[in-house]
């Protein structure tokens, strides 16, 4: 059984596409056995073919859209037999069929056939698809699907690990952001860029994260600032810019305790909790990971934490306490190098934020 929603369509006024349409859904609910789908698909892009040849130009749109997601669903199918070839060439005639409007679908069409070459070692072929793509809708003067072009080779090329290609594609992408004035998505942007830059080892994936970090307070998304806040504490590691991190933490704590809302305030004492432990400030970790937890409720960093708890604020905690518990009368430095030991194996870890995503 495969999957895919059609996406929206203008209403169909002919009954004969209007069943077709009804059919088309029969498809992706499981009803048609694996062996028969193949064939069904082949019988429904006859009919609407037939159906199209009579209609009118809003029927036309739906019956294209109709035939691209038909074309989508028979290459999904090759695509799980392990049948590459036939894979892509339904994907090209999903792409050759797309009708106008139709920029994030098509998109995602050829972000699935540029993987499919990847998948078997042709990067020079996907890649090609996805500039094929960008040029398509530069003819046109589409600025939104060439972003959308952009963006999903970014993520293609994160899939295979090619984090460079990607921070190329991320420049491209920061370019036109700047270009259009959207602020939500420079800031996503300066984020991808800083993630890149941090996996292989850049000191530019500071700077990236620290754009991002100023531009999201700005727009007021607290979720984007504190994707960016864990990438500055993370990327210390490269830079050693623990001032400027400080700094950072510090206003946006203030900001916080000013609004007065106890969530943003715990969230930025996990992160000067987080930031003290790479710097290997421990008491100070320790005391700003209990006025956290007190914020939203908790007593203890291991004990009665309210429902929802972030397990990140738990685990941080417990690391410190693991690396600062005060010694029994006696235990000496071995009982140290023992205790610190036992904290730093430890599971879990100081996990990043969870990835947001720009306007699309």
């Amino acid at each position: 059984m495969f999957t895919c929603a059609l996406p929206p369509v203008v209403s169909a006024t002919g009954a004969d596409l209007k069943e077709l349409l009804a059919r088309a859904s029969t498809l992706s609910n499981g009803s048609v056995p694996t062996g028969q789908a193949h064939a069904a698909i082949a019988v429904m892009i006859a009919e609407v073919e037939a159906v199209k040849r009579g209609s009118d130009a809003g029927e036309v749109r739906v019956a294209d859209s109709l035939l691209m997601e038909l074309h989508i669903r028979d290459a999904f199918l090759y695509g799980s037999e392990l049948n590459e070839g036939k894979a892509r060439a339904a994907y090209r005639r999903a792409i050759a069929i797309a009708p106008e409007g139709m920029g994030g679908r098509t998109a995602d069409v050829h972000y699935w056939l540029a993987e499919s070459h990847w998948k078997e070692g042709r990067r020079d072929s996907a890649l090609a698809v996805m500039e094929a793509g960008w040029k398509a809708f530069a003819t046109v003067k589409d600025s939104a699907g060439m972003r959308l072009m952009l963006w999903e080779e970014e993520q293609l090329r994160t899939r295979f690990g090619d984090h460079r290609g990607a921070i190329q594609a991320c420049q491209r992408l920061l370019k036109m952001d700047r270009a259009m004035g959207n602020k939500r998505n420079e800031a996503y942007t300066e984020l991808a860029l800083a993630r890149h830059a941090a996996r292989i080892g850049l000191d530019a994936a500071f700077d990236h994260a620290q754009n991002a970090y100023r531009v999201f307070e700005e727009v007021s998304d607290a979720g984007g600032a504190m994707s960016a806040m864990d990438l500055l504490i993370t990327t210390y590691d490269i830079t050693a810019q623990d001032e400027q991190v400080l700094e950072l933490i510090t206003a946006g704590l203030k900001r916080a305790e000013e609004r007065g809302v106890a969530a943003d305030i715990a969230r930025f004492h996990d992160r000067m909790g987080r930031f003290r432990m790479r710097t290997k400030d421990y008491p100070a970790a320790l005391t700003h990971h209990r006025q956290g937890l007190a914020l939203v409720g908790g007593t203890s960093p291991v004990v009665d934490l309210p429902k929802g708890m972030s397990g990140a604020v738990l685990r941080a905690a417990r690391r410190a306490i693991a690396r600062y518990r005060p010694l029994p009368c006696g235990s000496g430095r071995t009982g140290q190098r023992a205790a610190l030991s036992e904290g730093e194996r430890r599971p879990g870890g100081t996990g990043r934020a969870g990835r947001g995503g720009p306007d699309r």
